[in-house]
């Protein structure tokens, strides 16, 4: 005869509420057709849980808060994002409707990938690095944002040490990405070799979402570097002009 335990004092949970011991039957199982009754450890006995359901409810919801919080902080640290366009893309942008429509569209997957040109100044890397952040945060995807004079270095860099061909494939297959400011300088051999790879690649494949910003339009961009670039993003891109005084000298 299982003689059961003496049931302990209540306890309180963090909150106030009252906690209550619940006792656990023991089982029992029999060995072939007549064997001698066996008890399962871990039963018979009274058990008390640390917390109310309300507040393993919440525990859950925190833990699974933080885990997202987590997961984001790590996919915009792993964006290139630097901490001036980090900061510009935090910010409200500001733009006529369809501009926003377009800049909407994009982030969400259902419009075109986007040519943003004009002149120095109107808000074109602020557009370009808020639309990232807003792909990154609603998708939880990861994103890539360039500033492509830094790329170049990049590239440069990465012959060297044999690891261009890890960068490119790297860039030209993130779900989303940024080229920021491209054809300031007038690339030569290899990276202009590099770049018509990554936009040729993202040509293919346009499930994958692309900004590229200049300040040259698109005839100017074949000029400067390639008919066959200029083409490729023809083809594959909306192409929105910025107008307005330097906001930046406004300033």
């Amino acid at each position: 005869m299982e003689t059961k335990p003496p049931r302990p004092e209540d306890t309180k949970c963090k909150c106030g509420a009252t906690l209550e011991p619940v006792y656990v039957e023991p089982v029992f199982y029999s060995i072939g057709k007549s064997g001698p009754q066996k008890k399962f450890s871990g039963t018979g006995i009274w058990d008390i849980d640390e917390m109310c359901p309300s507040c393993v409810d919440q525990a859950q919801k925190e833990r699974e808060e933080n885990r997202k919080k987590e997961e984001m902080e790590r996919l915009f640290m792993t964006s290139g994002f630097m901490p001036k366009e980090f900061e510009m893309a935090s910010r409200p942008w500001e733009g006529n409707a369809k501009l926003k429509d377009a800049i909407y569209s994009w982030w969400k997957g259902e419009g075109k990938s986007l040519y943003l040109h004009g002149t120095p100044g109107n808000g074109k890397t602020h557009a370009a690095s808020a639309a990232l952040r807003e792909f990154i945060r609603n998708t939880r995807l990861p994103g890539k944002f360039w500033v492509v004079s830094d790329l170049v270095r990049r590239l440069r860099m990465a012959v060297k040490t044999h690891e261009d061909d890890r960068l490119i494939g790297e860039i030209a297959s993130a779900p989303a990405l940024v080229l920021d400011d491209i054809a300031v300088e007038r690339p030569t051999g290899f990276v202009l070799e590099a770049m018509q790879s990554i936009i040729d690649i993202r040509y293919r494949n346009l499930d994958r979402l692309t900004i590229i910003t200049s300040n040259l339009s698109i005839d100017q961009l074949a000029e400067r570097l390639d008919d066959r670039i200029a083409s490729r993003l023809i083809s594959m891109c909306e192409i929105i002009e910025f107008n307005g005084n330097d906001r930046r000298l406004l300033k």
